[in-house]
């Protein structure tokens, strides 16, 4: 998610299939991103109830 500006409402659709596949199959999703807009984006279109956001790839090894 480097690379992303902004995510539209299709951008989201697709996220939230991939997030849903993903967590029946692997038992959920991280996203890695440091950009404000995509996080307050993630925050507001609920997608961070299933799935977790962190800021940097090193704080993966604190999640549960």
């Amino acid at each position: 998610m480097t690379q992303t500006q902004v995510v539209n409402s299709v951008g989201i659709s697709r996220l939230i299939e991939i997030i849903e596949i993903c967590d029946q199959k692997a038992g959920g999703v991280v996203f890695c991103t440091t950009r404000p807009i995509l996080m307050k984006t993630f925050k507001i279109m609920g997608l961070l109830t299933k799935a977790r956001l962190v800021a940097r790839v090193e704080d993966l090894a604190t999640l549960d």
